[in-house]
């Protein structure tokens, strides 16, 4: 867009259906002018798009294949490590549509947690569903969660089978 704008083609309307940004490779930097506090909490995007397809939903980056389009984990790291030496940030919002999505990418997170002695505290959505079936309690504590927002489409049995979510609401 930006660079439309520069070259004078601006379009009416802007959609990335298959996100042309390297996630792999990004990586959020700051400067002193960017005034980060010591206890601010602050944005962190470990992946983009959704491993789900909810009747609803009409993200175009969703059905992406588990652990893909993610970032690198040695980025994560110095991205961490940085933010903590430099500005002493420990407090995260997790910017990803789903942080419970995919054991494997908490797993990584926790690591990453216990290896840099960060003591991270996180904020972010969750699938309460998700956190039951897959046994992830102590998994998001040792990720260093302590502000989880649940998603929680609906109590009512019709409504959940219609949207194609399959965890009773009597159980939830």
């Amino acid at each position: 867009m930006l660079i439309d704008l520069e070259q004078g083609n601006p379009k009416e309307f802007y959609s990335d259906p298959k996100s042309m940004l390297d996630i792999y490779n990004s990586s959020m930097e700051y400067f002193d002018e960017d005034v980060i506090l010591p206890n601010a909490r602050i944005g962190l995007e470990l992946g983009r798009g959704c491993i789900f397809k909810c009747t609803f939903c009409e993200f175009d980056l969703i059905g992406k294949t588990k652990g893909t389009y993610t970032r690198s984990t040695s980025r994560l790291e110095d991205e961490l490590k940085r933010n903590w030496e430099e500005n002493g940030i420990y407090k995260y919002w997790i910017l990803d549509d789903t942080f419970n999505e995919d054991n494997d990418k908490l797993e990584v997170i926790a690591k990453l947690k216990a290896d840099s002695n960060i003591p991270l505290e996180l904020s972010a959505f969750l699938r309460l569903d998700l956190q039951n079936r897959l046994k992830q309690e102590q998994l998001l504590v040792d990720c260093g969660l302590k502000n989880p927002q649940y998603g929680i489409e609906t109590l009512n049995p019709d409504s959940a089978v219609a949207i194609g979510k399959g965890w009773n609401p009597e159980e939830q």
